[in-house]
């Protein structure tokens, strides 16, 4: 047995005393990849014009303060710019972009999928894009071994228990414990309950106190559920989007509105329509 493998199996063995926090992906069939939308548009900032949208059975990439197109081309998928490049699909086939609308992956692929960890776009035919360096390799690059997590927590029968025991500003056992599968990417956020509150902690520091479950941690956005709908809080413990959504990814940075319209968010947290429901 190799030691990834060795690793991987540990940690799988070591999860299933824990209680992990997730978002399931919407069950409704939509025509793009929903994760690899998610992580690209993660890159998305306020001033950051090109962003791409559904119009009349294509996708577009227009300026988002002036609404006009920034390529004549549509295409049948298309993604936020990742690190300059685009994922994009025409005649059925996947190819990558740039900003100046220049092709630097012919769009030769049928089908691709996205690998987070890399990341990477595997485009199946042993090609495989860095979306780190830009590059199309015939081999897949890999980042690094995972690293084995040390939870804060001991889990004893019902209840948790803290390892630090000489800690005097926070409480010893909890009966909850939430974080994430991938702890060791977002090492340090996860959350304590007891009774009614949960503790929001990153690297042991807390961080604020709520009422609501987590769902999802990243760095200040921590998704949480009410009444049926999702919404984040930052890492002061206060909502900070308008309305509740449906859906929202893991990053924070799609979403899904009650109409079933999927948006991104921007980092003022406003909504840029990327699919319209009908």
């Amino acid at each position: 047995m190799c030691k990834r493998t060795f690793i991987t199996l540990l940690l799988v063995s070591v999860i299933k005393s824990y209680g992990f926090a997730q978002i399931e992906l919407p069950t409704k069939s939509y025509p793009f990849n929903f994760k690899y939308l998610a992580y690209a548009a993660q890159e998305l900032i306020v001033n950051d014009t090109i962003v791409p949208t559904y119009q009349a059975s294509k996708y577009y990439y227009i300026n988002s303060y002036t609404g006009k197109k920034v390529f004549k081309q549509g295409f049948e998928e298309a993604y936020p710019f990742y690190n300059g490049s685009g994922l994009v699909k025409l005649n059925g086939e996947f190819g990558i972009i740039k900003k100046d609308g220049e092709i630097i992956v012919e769009p030769i692929f049928p089908r691709f999928q996205f690998n987070g960890i890399r990341p990477s776009i595997d485009f199946y035919n042993f090609k495989f894009f860095n979306l780190v360096e830009g590059k199309l390799s015939d081999t897949d690059y890999i980042d690094g071994d995972p690293v084995i997590p040390v939870y804060p927590v001991i889990k004893k029968g019902k209840q948790f228990y803290l390892r630090d025991t000489t800690r005097t500003d926070a409480s010893l056992s909890y009966d909850d414990f939430a974080t994430v599968k991938d702890f060791w990417k977002f090492n340090g956020l996860y959350a304590l309950k007891k009774g009614q509150v949960w503790y929001y902690f990153n690297k042991g520091k807390l961080l604020f106190k709520s009422k609501y479950k987590p769902l999802s941690f990243a760095d200040n956005v921590f998704i949480y559920k009410t009444n049926g709908l999702y919404n984040i809080l930052n890492n002061k413990g206060v909502t900070v989007l308008p309305v509740n959504y449906k859906w929202i990814t893991p990053n924070g940075r799609i979403a899904l509105t009650v109409k079933d319209d999927v948006v991104i968010l921007n980092t003022l947290k406003k909504e840029f329509l990327y699919f319209p429901h009908n």
